[in-house]
């Protein structure tokens, strides 16, 4: 049986394997984003969790010693720097994504546009149909252009 691959020029498969291979980045960098920013909250709430330990442990002595102590100690903030970095992966990670989706939107737009064909059906029409429902698969609407 042959499939849509087979009517189309190399030129539309690499298009839309791009499509394919940009949605599918932009699903690797939220699992990614997803991680880092789990992994910030965690390290925050436990570095809260701690600081709030370490200077009730002191309190028989001034508090304003007990949070200089917390905060003059190299292990101390090597814990502030933590969350400060996975969160700073969890920015990056987001304006990442965001780029992605704006190529994949433009990428998008330029298929629809490469696909039009007439609205009578005729030989080739079912084979943009073909396109449109495995492209609908993996997410990318590719019959209109207004989501």
């Amino acid at each position: 049986m042959s499939t849509w691959r087979d009517h189309v020029s190399n030129d539309t498969i690499i298009i839309l394997n791009e499509l394919i291979s940009i949605k599918n980045d932009i699903k690797e960098f939220k699992i990614a984003q997803n991680t880092s920013f789990k992994i910030a909250m965690i390290s925050s709430a436990m570095l809260v969790a701690y600081a709030s330990l370490f200077i009730w442990a002191q309190s028989e002595e001034n508090i304003l010693y007990a949070v200089t102590a917390l905060l003059t100690n190299v292990y101390h903030l090597v814990l502030l720097i933590i969350p400060g970095y996975y969160y700073s992966k969890h920015l990056h990670y987001h304006s990442l994504i965001d780029k992605k989706k704006k190529q994949l939107e433009n990428l998008r737009l330029e298929v629809i546009d490469y696909l039009k064909n007439t609205w009578y059906i005729n030989e080739y029409s079912g084979i943009r149909d073909e396109i449109s429902d495995e492209l609908g698969e993996d997410g990318i609407n590719v019959r209109y252009k207004s989501n």
